[in-house]
């Protein structure tokens, strides 16, 4: 399907040919229920700010490209081409991904850092991975993605966070952070 975006979300078609918004939960609950019926294993939503549809779409579907800002109709048309041609020839999600991107700035064209890919994390497995990586040193590190679709999750109120106090906080950019700022800031 087609649609624009906007910072408030994307724009599709309706019935009688006006645009409506839709939210980032009523896209992932189509592709989460899509995703039942046939596998689904990439969605690119190449439309200006649809980097929140990405993000909720991605509770569902192990990969998604979204956009974290306007992008221009050459620059987006140019990112899925050279994505696609990637794919084609047999390339993986992420390679496909960084081809696309590379296409933009190959072509000197604005918005490479626009396109941003987000993965669908197993959180049963991230946890076992926690708890075993806990025991063995007593750190934990989580991905960027990680981090981001725990706090989708708690947002969406599909996830309990329990803590133990060998986990009260992370390292992030060289300082020791509490979980609880960077929860607050994550929830905000």
């Amino acid at each position: 399907f087609s649609g624009h975006g906007e910072t408030e979300g994307i724009l599709l078609e309706n019935d009688a040919g006006m645009a409506h918004l839709v939210s980032p939960d009523a896209l992932a609950e189509l592709f989460g229920l899509a995703a039942k019926a046939a596998p689904i294993q990439c969605v690119v939503l190449n439309a200006c700010y649809s980097e929140a549809q990405a993000e909720a779409i991605a509770a569902h579907i192990p990969f998604v490209i979204g956009m974290n800002d306007a992008i221009g109709d050459r620059s987006a048309l140019k990112f899925s081409i050279g994505f696609y041609d990637a794919i084609g020839e047999g390339r993986t999600i992420e390679d496909a991904y960084q081809f696309g991107c590379n296409a933009l700035r190959m072509e000197n064209l604005p918005g490479d850092l626009t396109p941003v890919l987000r993965r669908k994390v197993d959180l049963h497995r991230a946890s076992r991975q926690l708890t075993q990586a806990a025991a063995e040193n007593g750190s934990l590190t989580w991905s960027e993605d990680e981090w981001r679709h725990l706090l989708y999750s708690i947002h969406q109120d599909s996830c309990i966070l329990l803590l133990w106090p060998d986990a009260a906080g992370i390292q992030e950019n060289g300082a020791f952070q509490p979980l609880s700022d960077l929860f607050a800031r994550g929830l905000a």
